[in-house]
């Protein structure tokens, strides 16, 4: 229960599940070293033995929720790493949310190892497909960048419903916008979305 002593020693893991229980139920926004200290029930001086500062347990919390996604980190083509990827990060965003701002505000990969491997994966499946190193790094940011823009789009469905989207177009005149309001008429679904984004990517920057 947050606020009542708990005897159990800290961890470093436990730090970031607090961290990440928190953001699950206000957001990022709510997470500091004094709301994790709560959380847990002990003094914030505490948590310093586990991360430095706030931005250490962000950066830990980013860690924690891209392993979340299980994305791939085997030997697997350009395709299967992407379709792998944008399944890993669609489940994310209907699993966490309200996650979902930390993952643009922080850069990709960090630093941990763990972390990192599924874009080192990225990168071979990259660079096997054909791309040199640079060119694959190229590669491997523009698909992460529109999967996670998506991401977006599903956490806001996710939290809120799409319903305000489809009135607003309803609303725009028709002799102007017909198309826009053809959508309206019949909306585009998340799985029409990500589908034409996934294949749009590979189609983009997957060689056989």
């Amino acid at each position: 229960m947050p606020g009542v002593p708990n005897r159990r020693p800290l961890s470093r893991d436990r730090v970031l599940r607090a961290a990440l229980t928190i953001a699950d139920a206000k957001g990022v926004e709510a997470v500091s070293m004094r709301s994790v200290a709560t959380r847990l029930g002990v003094e914030a001086m505490s948590l310093y033995n586990h991360v430095a500062n706030k931005k250490a347990l962000l950066d830990g919390l980013f860690d924690l929720v891209i392993r979340t996604a299980n994305l791939p980190t085997g030997d697997a083509t350009s395709e299967v790493w992407i379709r792998g990827a944008a399944k890993g990060l669609r489940g994310l965003a209907q699993e966490h949310p309200r996650l979902m701002p930390l993952l643009s505000t922080r850069a990709i990969p960090l630093a941990d190892s763990e972390t990192a491997r599924p874009f080192e994966a990225g990168m071979r499946a990259f660079t096997a497909a054909g791309h040199d190193p640079v060119d694959a790094f190229v590669a491997l940011q523009s698909v992460l960048l529109s999967l996670l823009a998506m991401t977006q789009v599903e956490a806001t469905a996710a939290l809120q419903g799409d319903a305000a989207e489809e009135s607003a177009l309803a609303d725009l005149p028709a002799e102007e916008f017909p198309l826009l309001r053809a959508i309206a008429a019949d909306p585009a679904t998340l799985d029409d979305m990500w589908a034409g984004l996934v294949a749009g990517l590979v189609a983009g920057f997957a060689r056989p």
